[in-house]
């Protein structure tokens, strides 16, 4: 049976990450319409059933900067989103009437949107003013080889939770493609008093490699849309994000936990930080407890 999903799909967004990251698009041409490729029965899309009269909008590629080839077929209907959720027995649209996904066999994959405003990938061949919604059904071809691009960098930024001086503390991590490595410390708030201590490091490229593994099995590379934060940062607590950056494209760690894989966001953040030499850390960490035995109140 097909998975159901509440969650935008990665796919919905395609063109508007292609604009960013210099992902080429090819038109139609050489794309052939789903029925005639998923070698099932007539009105067979990709191995979902065709929605009754829907009308064909797009037929296109789209090219990953890692490799990956996705072509997505995009049908227009009057009937409304709920409707047409419905008939593939998706959960109810999400908040603000985000699209819901329908995994199929294989990477395939069936997504509803509603037809306005055009959150989902479009071509010149756009929905009527009576057509309410459109069905995207995409297949992944190819998907990014595992050994890391030349232009492969990591930068991982962290902050403490928010408490008096001396106990609040900053670092950032940054890996350069070629394994070189900086650690950066802040034993306080940033202040024209505060230091900052660096030290660098080489990460070996079985452990670069390792990484680019991790990152590659989460889906980071895929095309997604940008994190959309539902409210304010939490206040308090520690936070560290992280931006990786593969072939002149920056792909943000925080889509992954925006997308509710916040564990694997937490293993990506844990294997980043494991990258820097424990003499690294301990001089660094010596340095902090010196400044916080030394502090002095303003």
């Amino acid at each position: 049976m097909p998975e159901t999903h509440r969650t935008k799909p990665w796919l919905a967004a395609a063109l508007v990450i292609l604009a960013v990251v210099t992902i080429v698009a090819v038109r139609s041409l050489g794309v052939p319409h789903p029925e005639a490729t998923s070698g099932g029965a007539e009105g067979d899309w990709l191995g979902f059933v065709a929605y009754p009269h829907a009308r064909l909008l797009c037929a296109e590629r789209v090219y990953g900067v890692g490799g990956e080839e996705i072509h997505w077929w995009s049908y227009a209907t009057r009937d409304e989103p709920v409707e047409v959720a419905a008939f593939y027995r998706l959960a109810p649209l999400g908040p603000g009437g985000s699209g819901a996904e329908l995994k199929g066999p294989g990477d395939t994959d069936l997504a509803v949107h509603p037809a306005a405003p055009p959150d989902y990938p479009s071509c010149d061949t756009t929905p009527t003013a009576s057509e309410r919604t459109v069905i995207l059904v995409s297949r992944l071809l190819r998907r990014t080889p595992e050994v890391p691009p030349g232009q492969f960098s990591l930068d991982y930024e962290y902050r403490s939770g928010s408490l008096p001086p001396p106990g609040h503390f900053e670092y950032s991590i940054h890996i350069e493609p070629d394994g070189r490595g900086t650690m950066v410390m802040r034993p306080d708030y940033p202040s024209d008093r505060t230091p900052t201590w660096k030290e660098t490091f080489t990460v070996a490229p079985e452990q670069l490699d390792a990484v680019h593994r991790l990152l590659y099995a989460s889906g980071l590379f895929m095309p997604r849309p940008p994190a959309r934060r539902s409210g304010p940062a939490p206040v308090g607590g520690d936070t560290e994000w992280m931006t990786v950056t593969a072939t002149g494209a920056t792909y943000e760690v925080a889509n992954l936990e925006a997308s509710g894989q916040g564990e694997t966001a937490a293993r990506i953040y844990a294997a980043v930080n494991a990258l820097v030499p424990g003499r690294v850390r301990e001089s660094l960490r010596a340095r902090c407890e010196g400044y916080a035995r030394d502090y002095r109140r303003p």
